[in-house]
């Protein structure tokens, strides 16, 4: 990860719930015989539920304004 990365500094009001889903690339041939292979470098990525309850406007607007920040591509530190 990048030293100069930012860090999520915000904690949510219950504990995050993490899932995973399996990305795969699938060719399925006529004799039922099935080709898979991973879809990209991270095909199995972790995603997690966060929930800010009884934050204020500000603080909500500079959670979404991060995140759009980094636009699902950059790397942060989250504690």
């Amino acid at each position: 990860m990048a030293l100069n990365a930012r860090i999520f500094e915000w904690c949510p009001s219950y504990e995050p719930e993490e899932s995973q889903d399996t990305r795969l690339i699938v060719a399925q041939f006529g004799d039922g015989y099935a080709d898979r292979a991973a879809d990209g470098l991270n095909h199995m990525p972790r995603t997690w539920s966060l929930q800010f309850e009884h934050c204020e406007k500000a603080e909500a607007d500079a959670i979404i304004k991060f995140l759009r920040d980094h636009g699902g591509v950059e790397p942060f530190y989250w504690i």
